[in-house]
């Protein structure tokens, strides 16, 4: 399998509106509901064209299997990570994989950037799995979430 991890473009809007509305994907998001169309186009705009949004597409073969995004936090020296896996290709280790290609692409682009964290909902054991594994620290946890973060 090769795996490549592009940036985001224009073209990718229809891509990223059906990886957002699949119902396993929303099941294990903070906004279970499903996404209208016309409000997916304004979000889809302001996070191409914003120069703190970093958005990238895991392509395996060719094909989209992921998404990445990191919501840069100049002032703090740090990104805010969420991540999404085509369940197409779940239980192949793309989790960690696109984390690690994102983090190093991110932090190419990024040179500032001094950590990166991401929420996880608590029933979301596979992602809270893939931030162990990378050796994320887990920094908080209340009733439905834990925070882990990593200085990179």
């Amino acid at each position: 399998m090769k795996k490549v991890l592009r940036n985001m473009s224009a073209s990718d809007m229809e891509l990223m509106y059906s990886l957002r509305n699949h119902p396993e994907i929303r099941s294990n998001s903070y906004d279970s509901k499903e996404l209208l169309l016309e409000d997916h186009k304004e979000w889809f705009d302001k996070t191409l064209n914003s120069n703190s949004v970093f958005t990238y597409i895991l392509e395996v073969d060719k094909k989209p299997a992921g998404v990445i995004r990191f919501s840069n936090d100049t002032s703090n020296l740090a990104a805010k990570i969420s991540y999404s896996i085509d369940p197409v290709y779940k239980g192949k280790g793309l989790g960690t994989e696109i984390l690690n290609l994102g983090i190093e692409k991110n932090k190419i682009e990024n040179s500032d950037l001094k950590k990166v964290y991401g929420y996880v909902l608590k029933k979301n054991y596979a992602s809270s799995r893939i931030f162990e594994k990378l050796k994320f620290t887990k920094i908080s946890e209340n009733e439905s979430e834990l925070k882990f973060e990593k200085i990179i």
